[in-house]
């Protein structure tokens, strides 16, 4: 007998800008996750009431469907939406069923701890939000403009470059730098009416990384998504700002440093390629989610002469945009091979000879009681295998998700911002 499902009571819609004529939402469940969904979704979960079984429902829709999107749509329910655990299925003789709630992939997030709590981010995020507004803005990107010109520049010969800063001291001020990174996307959230939840810091595989939990940003318009997505490198940049003027007017080699490094994690940041800030900047200006694998796939059926995949209708300069986009992520994974290979492959199949160095270098700076060289070589050991043992973990990671058919596919994927 033909199953019967009901949309759990709190699960609210509210529409998603895409900066088109098309009818796209998004579901927010009791959970406080968010789901994007089209409006023939939206209409079929929405008349699911527990007694009418799918057949009724789409008999009833405004539009009719034909067989192969009914297929489509009940598919899409029954095996995607059922384990989100947004559903309750009871059977055709009116028993209660048990939600399915299904486990989705997640990055390897190996370990993870709360640093600010949502109570926190939530009072401090509003006062910071003045920085997004309009002479917030013309302040700040004004203030980043200077110390550009001003280290880069006007200052570009004083004997303050040399690598004989004090590394704590630089790391300290990195480690402030991105704290204000995830502020910002919070404030920028907080800016436009939504809730900002905690900032917190994790280890990504063997890689520490701050996260901000920005779920709210789906029910932004498109342009202030875009706002939320570039607010955390602004932020950065500010607090960079500051770190030019003390280095310069101190002159103490660690501000200098930092701003420079502030710098290189911003262009990585804005690296459409990876899941980062500039990859979710790019989806929400196209709204093209998935926009990776599509443009992949196009590209290659292009170059195949197959049937292009279907795609939200681009115009003008977002077509030009997203083919642009194609192109250079076809030609990133080609160079990202050789990066695999010097940086994985290539160091793992000479360990043994450097680990045996090591070793030696270890067992001899032992031997002198030189224990701060003996910490140097640890750690220089645990960087050595950090990008390798990374990569082989979260690689194995996803593949067991996809064998074992736990990767779902999921519209909330940035939930958290990493950094």
């Amino acid at each position: 007998m033909e199953h019967t499902f009901q949309l759990k009571q709190g699960c609210v819609f509210s529409p998603f800008d895409t900066g088109r004529d098309s009818r796209e939402f998004v579901l927010r469940t009791p959970a406080g996750r968010l789901y994007r969904v089209s409006g023939l979704v939206k209409d079929v979960l929405e008349r699911l009431d527990g007694r009418s079984t799918l057949t009724e429902v789409f008999l009833r829709l405004d539009v009719p469907l034909d067989p192969q999107s009914f297929s489509r749509v009940a598919a899409l329910i029954e095996e995607h939406y059922l384990p989100l655990g947004i559903l309750e299925s009871r059977q055709g003789d009116g028993r209660s069923g048990v939600d399915a709630v299904g486990a989705s992939l997640q990055l390897p997030l190996l370990l993870r701890w709360q640093l600010v709590p949502q109570s926190i981010v939530s009072g401090i995020s509003p006062v910071l939000a003045l920085a997004f507004s309009r002479y917030g803005a013309i302040l700040g990107l004004a203030a980043i403009a200077a110390a550009h010109f001003l280290v880069y520049v006007s200052y570009r010969d004083v004997d303050f470059f040399p690598l004989s800063a004090n590394p704590l001291g630089v790391v300290a001020l990195i480690v402030l730098a991105g704290l204000c990174h995830e502020f910002g996307h919070a404030s920028a959230l907080a800016r436009f009416g939504g809730a900002p939840g905690s900032i917190g810091m994790g280890l990504y595989a063997l890689l520490p990384v701050f996260w901000s939990d920005v779920t709210g940003t789906w029910e932004l318009r498109r342009k202030q998504r875009c706002a939320v997505d570039a607010g955390g490198v602004y932020f950065g940049w500010l607090a960079s700002s500051v770190y030019a003027a003390l280095g310069i007017l101190t002159l103490r080699r660690e501000f200098i440093t930092a701003f420079i490094i502030v710098d290189v994690m911003a262009l990585i940041n804005l690296n459409p390629i990876f899941r980062f800030d500039g990859y979710w900047l790019l989806v929400d200006y196209l709204a093209v989610p998935d926009l990776h694998r599509r443009a992949l796939r196009r590209l290659w059926a292009r170059l195949k002469r197959m049937q292009l995949p279907p795609l939200p209708a681009l115009r003008g300069r977002q077509r030009v945009v997203f083919e642009l986009y194609s192109v250079a992520a076809a030609l990133f994974l080609v160079v990202l091979a050789g990066l695999i290979y010097r940086t994985v492959w290539a160091p793992v199949a000479a360990f043994p000879t450097t680990a045996l160095g090591l070793f030696n270098r270890f067992t001899q700076a032992y031997q002198a009681h030189n224990y701060g060289a003996c910490s140097y070589v640890m750690l220089s050991a645990l960087i050595y295998l950090a990008i390798p043992v990374s990569f082989c973990l979260g690689l194995a990671r996803y593949a067991y998700a996809l064998i074992s058919g736990r990767l779902a596919r999921r519209s909330d994927g940035r939930a958290k911002h990493y950094s």
